[in-house]
């Protein structure tokens, strides 16, 4: 190892929080073992910028001991959403699916919920996963990105749910109308279709209503309709036990 690197080591180590950050940027692109180990202890820095620096210079290692660091790094984070943190796990996972599907009982929500998405990104439709996405729908911050996923995982189960918040208070922010409509348009089956044409002629903003009638559209036509119950009923019925299971996980729900 030359000296200059020994130096910087030594700063993460032991130097101020200025030095530390400044090594911790300045390690990014070595790849020697002494740097990933040294790197792998900073992410317990006390100060957060430090942990961010080090976790940068780790994923440019591309380093195998550097995957369990790195899914636990999502203690530490708020963003629902870590794209350069969530391709680094894959990678260093190697299809390996098990070893992250094990941190889906992981004690932190954050490290649930991000491992729930990289899973679901491979298409890896476990129960688990499939699970902590449904949890999903009932967080604002989480709600379009759960839809998406589900849907890409053709998660019928999901239906009865996205049906009854796309047209009750839980789901009033244009960006998640939208996103549960195209969730819905993807999945299909008569109650979407039962639930986007009350959205249809209940929505009064241009652009919502104009992607809720696209959404509408993609079904096609409705085909003859055998004898039936009240679907909203059942949609509301089926839906109630997963929103309570929400509030539990996340500890909240939106507000009606």
């Amino acid at each position: 190892m030359d000296a200059p690197v020994a130096k910087l080591l030594s700063e993460l180590k032991g130097g101020s929080g200025v030095d530390r950050w400044y090594a911790a940027r300045a390690l990014d692109g070595h790849k020697e073992p002494e740097v990933v180990s040294a790197l792998i202890d900073a992410l317990r820095d006390p100060e957060g910028r430090v942990r961010r620096a080090a976790e940068k210079a780790l994923i440019h290692t591309e380093d195998p001991r550097a995957l369990r660091p790195l899914i636990e790094r999502f203690r530490d984070l708020n963003s629902p959403s870590e794209p350069e943190l969530e391709g680094a796990i894959k990678k260093l996972s190697a299809g390996n699916n098990d070893l992250l599907a094990h941190y889906l009982h992981d004690p932190s929500r954050s490290v649930q919920w991000n491992i729930a998405v990289i899973l679901a990104t491979l298409r890896d439709d476990r129960p688990d996963v499939l699970n902590t996405l449904r949890s999903g729908l009932g967080n604002p911050i989480l709600l379009s990105q759960a839809a998406g996923l589900l849907s890409d995982l053709k998660d019928r189960k999901s239906v009865s749910t996205l049906c009854y918040m796309l047209n009750t208070n839980y789901c009033h922010n244009h960006h998640d109308r939208i996103a549960v409509a195209r969730a819905l348009s993807e999945l299909g089956g008569s109650a979407a279709r039962a639930a986007l044409q009350e959205a249809v002629a209940r929505e009064r903003n241009t652009d919502v209503h104009k992607h809720l009638a696209e959404a509408l559209h993609t079904l096609g036509p409705e085909p003859d309709r055998p004898a039936a119950g009240d679907n909203q009923t059942l949609q509301r019925t089926e839906a109630a036990g997963i929103v309570s299971k929400v509030r539990k996980w996340f500890g909240r729900g939106p507000s009606r």
